[in-house]
Order: structure tokens, then C-alpha cells, then sequence
């Protein structure tokens, strides 16, 4: 039998104006993260939603969670595949998704190879504009894996403050 998988990484993202899910043009606006691995690797992607039930405890109110899923997307040019400044829908193009499940998680089976060694990932709501607070975990099989699998993630236009011909924009 083989070894249970083992965590890669995990990184928590606060989410102020989500962008919904890649039906909608804000959708190119969520925070995103970097998935890589030097070796041939499958990869389970888990996005993982705060457990609420401790809010709810003595009260008759049903657990309402938003419909959260990952959306994966690779890069048009190799040299923006790690750590782009800006998700755009020219440069990137999107090759997957998870279902959008009104659950505490969801969850994707990536394949990692020697040519396709760096995805994006982007967690969201379905909907834009849901507050949210997210884990992105990853994890892979050990045995057989002969490189490393990280989880990276990457700045978001929120955390850069954009210089122009106009002046200054912070959002």
C-alpha cells in the first residue's frame, strides 16, 4: 500500500471583493497562487472554507456557506507562468475548474509534468463579491515523487500601488 499524501504547502488569503467565478469579467481579479514541481506529480488541490458551526452553536439557523471552487489556468508564455503581478484573460488561459460547492471545501486532481511544471490557481466564491476566507492546501503522493511541490502566492494588485502618466491609483 502506498503512504497517505503529505501537505505541500498551505497559504490563507483574506478576500475584501471577491471576484466571482471565471463566468464573470471580475473573476480576473481574485488572488491567485503558483503550483510547481520539477517531477511528473499528481496533485490534490483542496480549497477550504473557515468551520462556521462554532457561530451557529445553540442557534436554529442552518450553516450557509458560499459556493467556493479553484479554477486553474495556465499561462500563454513560460515566463509569466510564476508569480505574474495581474491575471489577464489575454496572457492566461483557463484549463479547469472544480465544481463551485456551497460547502467548507472543494477540491481538484492537477497533473504536474517536466512540460507543464507551473499552473495558476485561483480560488474564488462563485459569485462576485462574497467575503471569504479561504485555505488553499495542497498535497501529493510521496512515494514515487522525486521533486518538490510548492504553493506560492502570488502579489495581488490590492498589495501594489500602481503609478501612472495620471498620478498614484490604490484600489
Amino acid at each position: 500500500s502506498s503512504a497517505p499524501p503529505a501537505p505541500a504547502a498551505s497559504a490563507t488569503v483574506e478576500v475584501q471583493r471577491s471576484g466571482g467565478c471565471s463566468n464573470f469579467p471580475s473573476f480576473w481579479t481574485n488572488p491567485a497562487f503558483v503550483l510547481s514541481s520539477g517531477a511528473d506529480v499528481s496533485v490534490v488541490v483542496t480549497v477550504l472554507q473557515k468551520d462556521r458551526r462554532k457561530e451557529l452553536k445553540g442557534s436554529d439557523s442552518a450553516i450557509s456557506y458560499p459556493q467556493v471552487g479553484l479554477t486553474v489556468i495556465k499561462a500563454n508564455n513560460a515566463s509569466e507562468a510564476h508569480s505574474p503581478l495581474a491575471l489577464l484573460p489575454g496572457r492566461h488561459t483557463v484549463i479547469g475548474r472544480s465544481r463551485f460547492w456551497n460547502k467548507r471545501e472543494a477540491a481538484r486532481l492537477i497533473h504536474l509534468s517536466k512540460d507543464l511544471s507551473s499552473l495558476l490557481l485561483v480560488p474564488s466564491s462563485f459569485h462576485p463579491r462574497d467575503r471569504l476566507s479561504l485555505i488553499v492546501a495542497a498535497h501529493h503522493e510521496t512515494s514515487g515523487c522525486t521533486g518538490a511541490v510548492t504553493l506560492e502566492a502570488c502579489p495581488s494588485l490590492s498589495d501594489l500601488c500602481i503609478v501612472g502618466c495620471l498620478g498614484t491609483w490604490q484600489p
